[in-house]
């Protein structure tokens, strides 16, 4: 069971107008986080025990 999911930047037309000269690929997108979610709340991550997922880009 996850409790938390900890993204890093995540990839947001705020955050790019925020941060102009950042390296977007680095970033998460809301699309990864809410496969994520979808992910963790299947009957496929029956088995999972960790309590925090880190999320970070391609980095």
């Amino acid at each position: 069971m996850c409790s938390v999911i900890v993204p890093g930047v995540i990839d947001t037309p705020a955050n790019r107008q925020a941060n102009p000269h950042a390296m977007f690929d680095d970033w998460v997108t809301p699309e990864s986080i809410a496969a994520a979610i979808h992910y963790l709340t299947s009957d496929d991550a029956a088995s999972l025990r960790e309590p925090v997922l880190k999320m970070y880009g391609s980095a």
